[in-house]
């Protein structure tokens, strides 16, 4: 729609936690960017959230890829794609954006994949760990209820069981249990561990 063919530069809409909607591709910074840069624009949905989630995607053996550094190795792979899809080349720079949870991927997919990624736009992205982000469990709780992807108001209150109940474990100091149940490598006796 903007880009101007073949040398112009490629805008990635990174998804984060939830689905992509026509807003994420016709309107925000990035899109008027876009208009003005005679960018092509894209979005890319993250595998377990939306409408792009595999119908078995959430058995418990498909959740090991559930990692910000799948999200990533996701990111090259739909790089190449498009690349090879639309014959780019070297000479179109790419730029990543996102926003809070996506906004760390996109600082993370440019610094991990420098050759790709030439910038990228990290809006409110806490790139940094925090040991205790406890305002994120809104945002998990929300994705648990989603009923789009099978979530349920039972399903979170499952969790916050599940949660209460380890923790009581641990407070208990039965390390030995919680170690059975998650199939840990060693008991978790370190507080760091726990």
């Amino acid at each position: 729609m903007y880009w101007q063919r073949p040398d112009g530069p490629v805008f990635l809409f990174v998804g984060g936690e939830g689905p992509i909607y026509d807003f994420d591709v016709l309107a925000g910074h990035h899109v008027d960017m876009a208009k003005e840069h005679r960018a092509l624009l894209l979005a890319v949905e993250h595998r377990f959230y939306g409408d792009s989630i595999n119908p078995d995607g959430l058995k418990t053996e498909n959740l090991a890829d559930l990692s910000s550094q799948q999200a990533l190795a996701d990111l090259a792979v739909v790089h190449q794609y498009i690349s090879q899809s639309f014959n780019l080349s070297c000479r179109n720079t790419w730029i990543s954006f996102g926003g809070s949870y996506s906004g760390s991927l996109s600082a993370w997919f440019r610094g991990k994949f420098p050759s790709l990624v030439y910038g990228a736009v990290a809006s409110s992205a806490p790139v940094k760990a925090k040991l205790d982000f406890s305002e994120y469990n809104n945002v998990v709780g929300l994705s648990l209820m989603n009923e789009a992807v099978g979530g349920s108001e039972k399903c979170l209150a499952k969790v916050r069981e599940a949660f209460v109940l380890v923790e009581a474990a641990l407070i208990n100091g039965n390390f030995t249990k919680v170690a059975a149940d998650f199939g840990c490598c060693q008991t978790p006796r370190n507080p760091d561990d726990q």
